[in-house]
């Protein structure tokens, strides 16, 4: 979300702070025999929760999900309802500080909280 000119960053986390994971694609191939990973995070349609903040968010898989259900074998039904918007009941957006612009910053500061939201 900007504010003005400033982007304001948020802490996006389930209240309980449990585990979470996101749907991604990852890839390896090689260009001039140089092995080349790639990987690039699932999205969808926003939610009531993230609405205000961005208009798509990634798809969240809770944890317990076997692996065996995203492989070749995955039924289409049970993928194509990963990907559905859906309400993130457990999770709440906490506006972050501007320490988690700088990919060199590795501390709690990070997800402390930052400046209010202005108002919408």
């Amino acid at each position: 979300m900007r504010a003005g000119r400033e982007k304001q960053p948020f802490h996006i986390h389930m209240v309980d702070d449990a585990p979470f994971a996101m749907a991604g694609l990852w890839e390896r191939w090689s260009q001039r025999e140089q092995p080349i990973e790639s990987f690039s995070i699932s999205t969808t349609s926003v939610n009531q929760l993230m609405s205000s903040i961005h208009d798509r968010m990634p798809v969240v898989v809770m944890l317990g999900l076997s692996g065996a259900c995203f492989g070749p074998k995955a039924e289409p039904e049970f993928l194509k309802s990963l990907v559905l918007s859906r309400e993130w009941e457990r999770f709440e957006t906490v506006p972050a500080s501007s320490e988690v612009n700088n990919a060199r910053n590795e501390t709690p500061a990070c997800v402390q909280a930052g400046s209010p939201r202005p108002p919408v």
